[in-house]
């Protein structure tokens, strides 16, 4: 049995538990929704704490940003979404949208760290939602939490009828606050990572091969290496085809590096043989904050990755204007104002249409490295 297979029986059998679990406390907890493929759980709640943020005029002038935001999410949804489909059927690559499969398109701590970041994300769009609809004077019925299969997620439900007598800009307004805070969460953790990685330039080595040519002429697990016969590294990824040119020759290396104990840069000559196609070392990249231990480090990298990558990601797809999206209802909201009838209708179910083609066209189940 394949790695594919046994991830689909683990999936296919947490989720049945889960189920399980859910249909026997149905009756225990009011608000309890179970059904094949989510678990809901939701309560009545007008959060209150958001009261003493109404009259916040930063907060306030974010919502009315949140449109221009929102349209910059919509135009950026295109422009990655056609050029990967162009470049997908150009033949040039094989990137892509790609759904998160836990197990197949993700593995190992990235599991992890994608789905803390989705919840937080879904957390922090609802949350926005819920503000703009307080501020337009709409009323909040209910707030849960949602999971679907491995996806966490929370959400919050804006008196319906409130929302349809709302004017055209409170409208509007409401339903770009959600992508935009994505947005705005996803700069601020690209700052974040930009801070972090501006000094690491260079591959630090983890770890040497006994017996080869990097041991026998001295590199040790620590050294950054930060050029190698003249060439710059400036990531683990710039040492590999420094090495391939040489696969099949006998060739002196001249490495420029970095020992953890000194901040001088010193030099050393290795020889890789003819008969041996790499020097034998496993690489990483380069620290940006020294001070920092690897084990605080890298995770932390890594997670302010994934909530970029998460953020970002819920910002242009809920801009798009697909049926069940935030960007859907806003172009419907437009249309309907603009051309109301079937005309207008027609227009609507084409545009969603056409963008949800889009979509599924650009899907790839590559792993997330």
């Amino acid at each position: 049995m394949n790695d594919v297979v046994l991830t689909v029986v683990a999936i296919v059998t947490y989720w049945v538990i889960a189920l399980a679990i859910g249909y026997a406390l149905r009756k225990k907890f009011k608000g309890l929704e179970v059904s094949p493929f989510f678990i809901i759980f939701k309560k009545p709640s007008a959060l209150s704490f958001l009261d003493k943020y109404e009259k916040n005029k930063f907060l306030r002038g974010l919502i009315y940003a949140s449109v221009i935001l929102t349209f910059i999410s919509l135009f950026m949804f295109y422009y990655y979404m056609i050029e990967a489909v162009a470049l997908r059927f150009s033949g040039y690559s094989s990137g892509g949208l790609v759904p998160i499969i836990p197990g197949i398109t993700i593995k190992g701590t990235a599991i992890i760290y994608i789905l803390i970041s989705i919840g937080i994300a879904a957390l922090i769009h609802e949350l926005s939602h819920a503000f703009a609809s307080r501020v337009a004077h709409i009323p909040v019925k209910n707030v849960g939490f949602i999971l679907a299969v491995f996806i966490p997620a929370a959400f919050v439900e804006p008196d319906e009828e409130a929302f349809k007598k709302a004017s055209f800009k409170d409208k509007i307004k409401i339903l770009s606050a959600g992508p935009s805070s994505n947005l705005i969460i996803a700069f601020i953790f690209l700052i974040l990572i930009l801070l972090m990685t501006v000094n690491a330039v260079g591959a630090t080595v983890v770890s040497v091969e006994s017996g080869s040519p990097a041991q026998i002429y001295g590199i040790k697990p620590g050294y950054t290496i930060l050029e190698i016969n003249g060439t710059k590294i400036g990531s683990p990824y710039d040492i590999g085809p420094i090495i391939e040119n040489y696969t099949n020759s006998g060739v002196w290396f001249n490495i420029t590096y970095r020992s953890p104990s000194s901040e001088n840069l010193s030099w050393l000559l290795v020889y890789k043989p003819s008969n041996v196609s790499k020097i034998g070392i496993t690489i990483e990249q380069a620290k940006g904050i020294q001070s920092l231990p690897d084990s605080v480090y890298f995770p932390m990298l890594e997670f302010f990755t994934f909530m970029y990558v998460i953020n970002f990601s819920l910002a242009i797809i809920n801009a798009a204007p697909i049926f069940i999206t935030d960007g859907g209802r806003i172009i419907s909201e437009i249309i309907s104002l603009k051309i109301p009838g079937n005309k207008g209708k027609a227009l609507n179910f084409f545009i969603q249409t056409f963008t949800l083609l889009l979509v599924l066209s650009a899907i790839t189940f590559t792993p997330i490295a």
